[in-house]
Order: C-alpha cells, then sequence, then structure tokens
C-alpha cells in the first residue's frame, strides 16, 4: 500500500515538473498572481504641509427646519508625497489611477461624479515617473522605491473638502502573462489633516467652491472657522 502511495505522488509530481513552460496558466491561475502580486505593494503617505481657507456651505438643521449657508474650511493646497514599494516587478495595462478624497465625500451634492480632489492630477505626475517594459507598459519595478512628492491646490473643477482623515486611493488594471486582469483597487491609504481656531481664515466666495463633504457632520464635528476681514 505504502509502494502504491509512493508511486502515485511520484507521478502527480512528474506531471508538475513536466508540465512544459510554454502551457498558459488558466484564467483562476491568473488570477491568484496578479493577487499575489498587489498584495506585495506597498503605499504610503507623508503630509509635509497644508493650507485652510474658509467658504460657505448649505446645512440642513432640522430641528429648526431650517436650511442655511454656514461657515466651513475647506483645503487650499496640500504638500504630499506617496512612497510605493514592491519586491515583484508589477505591469499595468494602463498607469494607475490616483484619488484623494476629503472627509464624508458627496460630490452628488456639488453636481460632481468623481469625488477626487486637487490638481495637478496625481495619477498623471505617477505616470511622469512611472518606468516602462520592453512592450511599453507602465511598471513598479522590483527592489526600487518610487517616491512622489506634490504640491497640489484646489479647484481644476474638481471637489473641495474640509480638513480632517482623508484618503489616497489607488486603482490600477494589473497584467499577468500579457493578460489585463481588470481595474482594481490596489490601496486605500487614509492620512490626517489638522485644523484648529488658532488663525482667521483667508474667505472663498461660494461661487468658486464645490464643496464635497457633508456639511451638517462636518459643522457639527469641526465648527465655524474664524474668517479675516472683510467678513463675509
Amino acid at each position: 500500500m505504502s509502494a502504491l502511495i509512493v508511486l502515485v505522488s511520484g507521478l502527480v509530481l512528474w506531471g508538475i515538473a513536466s508540465r512544459p513552460s510554454s502551457v498558459p496558466r488558466s484564467a483562476e491561475e491568473r488570477e491568484v498572481a496578479a493577487g499575489e502580486l498587489l498584495a506585495g505593494i506597498r503605499i504610503s503617505t507623508s503630509l509635509s504641509g497644508a493650507t485652510l481657507a474658509a467658504s460657505k456651505a448649505l446645512v440642513d438643521f432640522l430641528a429648526e427646519n431650517d436650511v442655511r449657508l454656514v461657515l466651513v474650511r475647506i483645503v487650499e493646497d496640500l504638500e504630499l508625497e506617496i512612497r510605493i514599494e514592491t519586491d515583484q516587478a508589477v505591469r499595468f495595462r494602463e498607469p494607475p489611477s490616483l484619488c484623494l478624497i476629503g472627509p464624508y465625500s458627496a460630490p452628488d451634492d456639488a453636481g460632481y461624479s468623481s469625488p477626487c480632489w486637487g490638481t495637478p492630477d496625481m495619477g498623471a505626475l505617477l505616470a511622469a515617473q512611472l518606468p516602462s517594459d520592453g512592450a511599453g507598459h507602465a511598471m513598479f519595478p522590483a527592489g526600487r522605491a518610487i517616491a512622489l512628492p506634490a504640491t497640489l491646490q484646489r479647484g481644476g473643477h474638481r471637489c473641495d473638502y474640509p480638513p480632517g482623515r482623508w484618503l489616497l486611493v489607488v486603482e490600477a488594471n494589473p497584467l499577468v502573462d500579457g493578460t489585463p486582469m481588470g481595474a482594481r483597487q490596489l490601496a486605500e491609504i487614509a492620512f490626517e489633516i489638522p485644523w484648529s481656531n488658532s488663525s482667521p481664515l483667508p474667505f472663498l466666495p461660494v461661487k468658486t467652491v464645490a464643496y464635497c463633504g457633508l456639511a451638517n457632520i462636518v459643522y457639527k464635528e469641526q465648527g465655524a472657522p474664524q474668517i479675516a476681514s472683510p467678513s463675509p
């Protein structure tokens, strides 16, 4: 009986070892490989500075049956560095997209479909820095960190957000054996943009702001900022 087990085990191992390297992986095997590649990517953020301003947003005071504009903080610009590392080279159908999203995101409130903040687009900045493989596909190289420092400003027909807990959302379409595996989220990294009441903030006219945070929650948590003269 033990001899039969040894024989069967040997045949199985021989079958695996003798599988031609040219035989393509199945869809299931490629999916597993894609998951392993993406799981090995490490992405971190470092915030070195941020400038705040103030504007107004609509808040629904249900208890008073009243809707009115209130003062809120918004992020005017920030200095952020993104660091990407991986032990295995990862290739993509197209460069990954990067999206900065502020607290309590509700882009529909501002008439936008995209929740992203800031210009220039961080994905475009990253794409300009990534190396390519022989076929021209953008890639994260193995064993070499990618550092992407950027100074970003509000505007560009994009959402405005208050300070607080922000997210960097990274999405990409990885290649396995030259086959695109479909767009998926690589990472969602949280970082904090601080705020205080210690200094008055410049005021931005409401018509120049696309406020995408849920003002009811933000106003309750942060209150109204001080405004530098002249007052709105």
